[in-house]
């Protein structure tokens, strides 16, 4: 197992979730999720060629098994930052639109094709470690894009391990076909989105015995 900080070059911007706080815009969670984890690194090094499926309806997560990898979930070093909120033009013929009768009622707007998003700032840094299975490791130093549209690029450095990582319950279950009963104590589960159950404190050792990787 290695372990990496992880620094954004960019702003990060997720449609995590709504947040009537912020001017009602999508918000950026301040954690990066194992699963984005997951297909950014292998943009990078371009180990899997995972197809994308026009007519198929939702994402295949399983798919990541495939993987000579498992990353934990990346927890932020210190406050996050966020930016400030932005209004942004959208297509909703391709983007889609999660309320349809909401939509509905702003025809007659002349600003209806226009959502509100706050991200992280750029220099906010996190942790995170990788698990192998495998012949392949990563090297001590890459770049990876994550977000929207790939739009953040962040630089991940070897640091040193950790003996406390966050792990997604999701991905255990649902990704690598493990019964979560078995999952080791943890100081804390966050449901956070369907396929993000975040277990905080879980100890990193018992991690890695639990998936099988080293």
């Amino acid at each position: 197992m290695k372990t990496y900080r992880l620094k954004l070059l960019s702003p990060l911007f997720y449609r995590t979730s709504l947040d009537s706080g912020a001017a009602g815009s999508t918000v950026t969670a301040p954690w990066i999720g194992d699963i984005a984890l997951s297909y950014a690194i292998n943009r990078t090094f371009g180990l899997t060629e995972f197809k994308f499926g026009y007519t198929r309806y939702g994402p295949n997560y399983e798919e990541l098994a495939e993987l000579p990898y498992v990353p934990t979930v990346a927890v932020p070093v210190g406050e996050v930052e966020r930016t400030r909120v932005y209004d942004i033009a959208t297509s909703f013929c391709s983007d889609g639109y999660y309320n349809m009768e909401a939509f509905n009622a702003t025809f007659n707007r002349s600003m209806r094709n226009w959502l509100k998003r706050q991200g992280m700032q750029s220099g906010m840094e996190f942790t995170f470690s990788l698990a192998f299975n495998g012949g392949w490791e990563s090297p001590d130093s890459f770049t990876i894009r994550l977000g929207n549209g790939r739009e953040c690029l962040a630089y991940c450095e070897r640091t040193e391990a950790q003996k406390e990582i966050t792990a997604n319950a999701y991905t255990i279950d649902k990704v690598l076909g493990i019964k979560i009963e078995k999952v080791p104590e943890h100081k804390k589960a966050e449901k956070i989105l369907a396929q993000y159950i975040l277990l905080h404190g879980m100890n990193a050792s018992e991690w890695l015995n639990l998936i099988g990787y080293r």
